[in-house]
């Protein structure tokens, strides 16, 4: 979400240069027509976010952020606005009553969806990519389904969140969205289950971008951290 913010406060900045290589055009109104990146193509049509006008100060001044107090952008306001615009609407409304930050929830919209950028969506869409899963050594294909919950990665993790937190048997052979489905009923579930995804994701991208790999016990710590430090802010 940044980048768009970016591309429109500084149009001859050196990534406005690859866009327009990449798309033949800055245009965010032109940039609606094609399927980009997971999610923001719904937002992109959206035109309340990016029809906001840019606030320049006199001088040389930066651009500032026309929803936040102190003019500095926040993925929050971003959020705010697209959830009170009707662009989620869609969705089913428990994913917004979720206890967890908006950004999260951003991620949560975009993994029901499957425009997570995996492996395969940076295929489908055209971007050179390893089809490999890097979870588990790249022995298959790295799908949402694969890396949430067949990789051997995530297996291992979840069977250590079923120990911990007490839960009833895991089906792995469901898929995203029924996977969470499946216990919506067990305590504490939805916060567990968003904790646990969250990191999950986390972790993929350390490992991909800052070649920082985590044990699936040391991820367990992570994803109760966040299911405490969520439930004590419910």
């Amino acid at each position: 979400m940044k980048w768009l913010w970016k591309l429109k406060c500084e149009p001859t900045s050196v990534w406005a240069s690859t866009v327009q290589l990449l798309y033949g055009t800055t245009d965010i109104n032109d940039l609606s027509n094609y399927r980009i990146s997971y999610g923001l193509t719904d937002i992109l049509q959206h035109g309340t976010l990016f029809n906001l006008s840019v606030i320049h100060a006199n001088g040389n001044s930066p651009a500032t952020w026309k929803l936040t107090a102190n003019g500095i952008f926040s993925s929050a306001s971003v959020y705010q606005l697209i959830s009170n615009t009707g662009v989620l609407s869609k969705l089913h409304p428990f994913l917004w009553k979720m206890k967890s930050p908006p950004r999260v929830k951003i991620f949560l919209w975009l993994l029901l969806q499957d425009r997570l950028l995996t492996q395969q969506n940076l295929i489908v869409r055209g971007w050179p990519s390893s089809t490999s899963c890097s979870n588990c050594n790249g022995r298959f294909l790295e799908t949402t389904g694969h890396l949430f919950l067949q990789c051997q990665y995530a297996i291992s993790v979840w069977s250590l969140i079923q120990l911990r937190f007490k839960l009833p048997r895991l089906d792995f052979t469901l898929d995203i969205g029924d996977f969470w489905l499946s216990l919506r009923s067990f305590k504490d579930w939805n916060i567990i289950w968003v904790a646990s995804s969250w990191n999950i994701w986390k972790t993929r991208n350390k490992r991909i971008f800052s070649n920082i790999d985590t044990t699936p016990y040391l991820l367990l710590k992570d994803i109760c951290a966040c299911v405490h430090s969520w439930k004590d802010h419910a």
